[in-house]
């Protein structure tokens, strides 16, 4: 393993943040309006009610921003371990696991808002 692959890998997956953030911005201001057509209002309500794809889609990106964030800082940090390393194997795996268990828990995480059999991941709407 390159701490400098791992430092690069951590500098690659910020640049995603700042288009996050954008769409996040972009996605707030999502206001599908329906004429009085009852599937319109249907597909509106479906986008626009609290709790519906609007919501659930800026949940993900903010879990997606903590985990690219956490990701990135377990990185650094392995990278810095090794730096100090006398030898690279020397940090076991538990420390591994301890550097990375906040990541691996905001995927956890975003797996759980994209689960259709979850019930906090609301979303959705008729098929008709």
């Amino acid at each position: 393993m390159s701490p400098d692959a791992l430092r690069k890998f951590a500098e690659n997956i910020e640049q995603l943040i700042p288009l996050i953030d954008v769409s996040v911005a972009q996605l707030n201001g999502v206001n599908v309006r329906a004429g009085s057509f009852p599937n319109a209002v249907n597909l509106a309500n479906s986008i626009n009610a609290p709790g519906r794809l609007t919501d659930t889609v800026t949940q993900v990106f903010i879990t997606g921003k903590k985990t690219i964030t956490d990701t990135a800082a377990a990185m650094r940090k392995i990278a810095a371990d090794y730096d100090k390393a006398e030898e690279l194997n020397s940090i076991t795996v538990s420390d591994y696991g301890r550097y990375v268990a906040g990541a691996m828990g905001d995927v956890n995480t975003l797996i759980g808002i994209g689960d259709a059999s979850n019930p906090a991941a609301k979303g959705g709407g008729s098929t008709d």
